[in-house]
């Protein structure tokens, strides 16, 4: 229900001219605010009626009169004189303003913590993904192969990324919120390696696609190596040598 009729509602002008210090007599009768009245000729009870101008109303017309106001100020004035609550009330009232500021500043916290896990989220598991990849790729073939180095970082970090994953959707709303805040760098570090992996398959993608072959001799070698590093210079990476060696089988795989 709208702020007009939930006063109109709730109070009569007799309440209004009592909080407001203007006692009926016996007769129910006060002096009339709309002219000068020597002798009590105004009727309260629900409404008002003046015997001596011929005025009437309800509280709302009988408080902006009596306080000069506006009949929205005068409605929101008596609302909040009288505790009544309305739906349109954070739109007028000052009070309904505060609430309704504490309201929103409150959403905008839930909002935050609810966008910062979703990155969080995101971000362990394009990482996990990128470790499963390189679980593919840089497993050794044998016992006497030397363990690449992203073999070793993945044997290191898999466990615990996981171990973070799991908190992050099954742990407890403070364990939640407290690992989001403590990863918060470390998001940032896998969301730039993770696309820059990401960015280097779609690379090798696009060689696979133009029929990239393996060169045959150094001067071959040297001519594709120059021909990545354009499609590289897009991309703002650079890798080495052995990384395209390396890149080149993840090619293959994208």
């Amino acid at each position: 229900m709208g702020l007009f009729e939930e006063v109109k509602k709730n109070v009569t002008v007799r309440q209004a001219a009592e909080l407001y210090g203007l006692k009926p007599n016996r007769s129910e009768l006060i002096r009339c605010i709309f002219h000068k009245d020597n002798t009590p000729s105004m009727k309260v009870d629900r409404r008002y009626y003046c015997f001596g101008c011929g005025c009437t109303g309800d509280a709302v017309d009988f408080t902006a009169q009596l306080f000069g106001l506006g009949a929205r100020e005068a409605a929101v004035k008596l609302a909040d004189d009288f505790g009544i609550s309305y739906i349109s009330k954070s739109r007028d009232s000052p009070i309904g303003k505060k609430k309704d500021s504490i309201k929103t500043a409150e959403i905008i916290r839930t909002k935050k913590r609810d966008d910062d896990w979703i990155r969080c989220v995101r971000a362990y598991l394009d990482y996990r993904l990128m470790f499963l990849d390189w679980k593919k790729q840089y497993a050794p073939k044998n016992p006497k192969e030397e363990w690449n180095e992203r073999f070793v970082e993945l044997l290191r970090e898999l466990s615990y990324v996981e171990y973070v994953l799991d908190i992050l959707s099954f742990g407890e709303k403070w364990d939640r919120d407290h690992l989001v805040q403590e990863k918060r760098k470390k998001v940032e570090e896998i969301e730039r390696k993770s696309d820059d992996y990401v960015c280097i398959k779609m690379i090798w993608k696009e060689a696979l696609d133009h029929q990239y072959v393996e060169p045959k001799d150094m001067n071959q070698m040297k001519s594709q190596r120059s021909w990545i590093q354009k499609l590289l210079a897009g991309s703002g990476l650079a890798l080495t040598d052995f990384e395209i060696m390396e890149f080149r089988k993840a090619g293959r795989d994208a």
